[in-house]
């Protein structure tokens, strides 16, 4: 007999695993797979095609059956190995109806060539939406405005990020970087000045980082870093001349602003992309609460944020605007 709440929590795995069947992206699975896999998948197919082709009675046409390995080729391999599937194909049924259709040539002829152009036509096409396909997928990860990565973006490079970190134990940092008082520069000089504003800003982290760190938008005037395999320390001399590079932009640039950022190292994941900006984001309100204009270096093990014992509050470069306009920095 099942007790009282055994059925009830039963019933709730039952329909998790039926979400999760409702929910799961085969096109996506299968993309993931290795080159091995998809190419063995598309010979395959092509093989069995050729066996049904040989197997079934000859008044019974099975030509459609080639697209599906033309059509797996173009999409998750490439077009080009869609466009040799149409050639073989055509070879193939061109060979089987000579074999089937002695003293009648011209029919043969003929639906050699209308085989070659459906198949070519199909890879096309196919190839066509592919690449469109690709080009949606790349901009719903960029930011319109500065070309960097967006939130999403930013969420599916933590998840890869934290997988290399379970498995390699080797700490990621996240710093979130908040522009303070930006809302002067869209009140003072306009939209326009402050978006060409935030891509000088872009360019500048972009210019900073290693290539194989990350940087991205988060929305309005937030930025966030994301730098594999660094710990405190490394985190710390990284953020700083980052920091430093952003305020040699805001120079050149009335009226003043500054930078706040949250730094955080994961020596350990957290449960989710989403909570580990939370925890960054929160870092950088603490620099907010406390005098903005600086950096704040956190550790996160095993569920506990912590000071960093690598943190040394930077040099802090703070601005005034003179008589003439221009922004100068003065010492603290």
């Amino acid at each position: 007999m099942i007790g009282g709440t055994e059925l009830p929590e039963r019933r709730a795995i039952s329909r998790m695993n039926i979400a999760k069947l409702v929910h799961f992206n085969v096109t996506a699975w299968l993309g993931s797979r290795s080159q091995l896999v998809r190419t063995s998948i598309t010979v395959g197919s092509f093989a069995a095609v050729v066996a049904v082709l040989y197997y079934m009675p000859s008044d019974v046409h099975i030509s459609a059956l080639f697209l599906i390995p033309i059509s797996f080729g173009v999409w998750f391999i490439s077009p080009a190995t869609g466009w040799l599937g149409a050639v073989l194909a055509s070879i193939v049924l061109f060979i089987y109806e000579t074999q089937h259709h002695h003293g009648n040539s011209g029919i043969v002829y003929v639906n050699a060539l209308l085989n070659i152009s459906m198949y070519s036509f199909f890879a096309f096409v196919l190839s066509e939406i592919r690449a469109l396909y690709e080009r949606e997928q790349e901009l719903s990860l960029l930011d319109p405005l500065t070309g960097l990565m967006n939130r999403r973006a930013l969420a599916g490079a933590i998840s890869l990020e934290s997988r290399r970190l379970r498995r390699r134990h080797y700490p990621l940092t996240l710093a979130y970087v908040d522009i303070d008082d930006f809302k002067k520069i869209n009140d003072q000089l306009g939209h326009n000045a402050g978006d060409v504003y935030l891509r000088q800003l872009a360019q500048m982290l972009k210019s900073t980082v290693r290539a194989t760190d990350y940087v991205a938008r988060l929305g309005g005037d937030e930025f966030a870093v994301l730098l594999p395999e660094t710990g405190p320390t490394a985190a710390q001399l990284a953020i700083s001349k980052v920091h430093e590079n952003l305020m040699t932009v805001i120079q050149q640039n009335t009226p003043a602003v500054s930078f706040s950022i949250g730094v955080v190292t994961f020596e350990t994941a957290a449960d989710s992309p989403a909570e580990m900006i939370r925890v960054a984001d929160e870092a950088m309100y603490e620099v907010k609460h406390t005098g903005k204009n600086r950096a704040a270096y956190k550790v996160y093990r095993a569920g506990m944020v912590l000071q960093s014992p690598a943190a040394q509050r930077p040099p802090v470069v703070r601005v005034e605007e003179k008589s003439d306009g221009a922004v100068h920095p003065v010492e603290p």
